[in-house]
């Protein structure tokens, strides 16, 4: 289902300027910040990241102006303040149609921030966030390694702009990471280099 979201990640920043919770930009736009190649593709939607935990902060948050549909195999629910097995919910402004940005709910165990896809898969979780060019965003390992479930061409066209921002550690950590959760096949494993040039 493609359906396109009304905010960009600059907008979603003034809504989400007083939150008392950790969010991040993921996806395509996440990319785009770390690249520097703002909107360098289109876009069909704008996502942000927030911790599982963080849930019933969220929703508190965003309770007055704004309504959370939670999302799972394609059926849509209005966010009762249970998550159950959801990971993503969508986001529009009451009385308004379109939805304006949706929102990705990660899971951390203490200190570690866990790939809810293969929780064998984890890094520290204070890193999982941070500020790229004036703007919260998810680290570059962690989107590419969302995107490689797929490898579309969209995917594929990511990688090559991502894959210049990533430093050594990162590169061995994603090609680990990918071949764990997709396995040691999965096209992207050989096309990230994970020695230093000689």
């Amino acid at each position: 289902m493609t359906i396109r979201m009304t905010l960009t990640p600059v907008r979603v920043a003034r809504v989400l300027r007083d939150a008392p919770f950790p969010w991040g930009i993921a996806g395509g736009w996440a990319i785009d910040l770390w690249s520097g190649a703002w909107a360098r593709r289109d876009h069909a939607d704008t996502d942000v990241a927030v911790w599982r935990d963080d849930a019933a902060a969220v929703a508190k948050f965003l309770a007055p102006g704004w309504e959370i549909h939670l999302v799972e195999d394609g059926e849509f629910t209005h966010w009762d303040g249970s998550l159950g097995d959801a990971h993503q919910a969508w986001v529009r402004r009451v009385g308004d149609a379109e939805w304006a940005f949706e929102l990705l709910f990660e899971e951390r165990n203490g200190d570690a921030w866990v790939f809810r896809r293969d929780r064998r898969v984890g890094r520290p979780a204070a890193g999982l966030i941070t500020t790229v060019r004036d703007l919260p965003a998810v680290e570059l390992p962690v989107v590419l390694l969302y995107k490689a479930k797929h490898h579309r061409e969209v995917d594929d066209q990511d990688l090559d702009a991502a894959l210049p921002q990533l430093d050594q550690h990162d590169r061995t950590w994603l090609s680990g990471a990918i071949a764990t959760a997709h396995g040691p096949k999965h096209p992207w494993v050989a096309r990230i280099p994970t020695r230093a040039e000689s």
